[in-house]
């Protein structure tokens, strides 16, 4: 067994596997692991969703990914969510149907010693552990170092490296949305930018509508109560929600998303198109309703305690829309 950082140390050893298995919390470099092993094999990545299917049908998407094409060949990218049940009997099972099958990769929470049983001369699991400090300093320094430049910009500014340490998640998924929106501000952080958006804009905001389109009802409210423990607006998470999915009906529909600039309209449907077929154009349509109801009821009757209970009912209802039953299903059902 590998973590993910060693793992691309020795990628002619590892990239040699048949079936890949990210296990652990720290799923955030699985995206450039399923990215290099797709590039050795020639293949596109196809995401297969496990939640809400049956092993059947999961078996069948992978097949028909991995079995031979006559124009392009796909790596199956069969993927568990945090809420998803028996994944370790699950995952067993799905290797025993996989026999002689190759470019399959498994993305599952469970901690990766549970797993590690699985390792083969076929099967590789890789431990997705969380970062280590000095790993995250690292990954920080990384992410804000110019192309050809010898010393990092934060090790010329130990002031604003401090700073960033402190206040950045450790959790990749969030620090990372964290630093695009200081390199929108600027290609170099600085201070000004760092007042400016921690103090004014909670990035957490964004994680809630993140966490409902996954289909993960229990994130998603758990940091909703982050955010309420920290003071935040339940108006403004509301207001991110209906933009949100707003855009999304759009694109489903195959309409511009009204909330998105025209030069990142083809990034935004892109970034879409996985997610609209994990909801029914009914199920959306009823979610925006729900939305529209709570900013009703937010401007008339509800005050803050019960704003934020109203809204984490809401977040829980709509982000089982997004997780209940299989995405290809849905969009055939629809």
């Amino acid at each position: 067994m590998v973590d993910h950082i060693t793992f691309f140390q020795d990628l002619r050893r590892n990239l040699a596997k048949d079936i890949l298995i990210l296990a652990g919390p720290e799923q955030y470099p699985a995206r450039a692991i399923v990215r290099t092993y797709s590039e050795h094999l020639g293949a596109t990545p196809r995401t297969v969703w496990v939640s809400g299917r049956s092993l059947g049908e999961v078996l069948e998407d992978v097949m028909r990914y991995t079995g031979a094409a006559m124009f392009e060949r796909h790596v199956a990218w069969v993927r568990f969510l945090p809420t998803d049940k028996a994944v370790i009997r699950t995952t067993n099972t799905l290797l025993k149907h996989l026999s002689g099958i190759k470019g399959v990769v498994i993305s599952v929470y469970e901690d990766a010693k549970r797993l590690s049983s699985l390792n083969s001369d076929r099967v590789l699991v890789v431990n997705m552990r969380p970062l280590k400090q000095r790993e995250f300093e690292a990954w920080v320094l990384k992410r804000f170092r110019v192309e050809g430049e010898k010393v990092p910009t934060l090790k010329k500014r130990p002031d604003l490296k401090a700073i960033l340490l402190e206040s950045l998640p450790m959790d990749l998924t969030e620090a990372e949305l964290e630093i695009k929106k200081l390199l929108l501000y600027s290609e170099k952080p600085t201070r000004e930018a760092l007042n400016l958006l921690w103090n004014v804009e909670d990035v957490r905001v964004y994680e809630v509508s993140r966490k409902v389109q996954e289909g993960d009802r229990q994130g998603a409210v758990d940091v909703l109560n982050r955010i309420q423990d920290a003071g935040g607006d339940p108006a403004k998470v509301l207001s991110q929600l209906v933009r949100d999915l707003t855009n999304l009906a759009y694109v489903k529909l195959n309409l511009s998303p009204p909330f998105v600039a025209r030069k990142h309209e083809n990034y935004v449907r892109r970034a879409l198109t996985y997610t609209m077929r994990r909801i029914t154009e009914g199920e959306l349509r009823e979610a925006l309703e729900q939305l529209k109801r709570a900013e009703f009821l937010f401007r008339t009757v509800l005050r803050e305690s019960s704003r934020w209970a109203y809204l984490k009912m809401v977040v829980w209802n709509i982000a089982g829309m997004f997780s209940e039953r299989e995405s290809e299903r849905k969009v055939r059902s629809s």
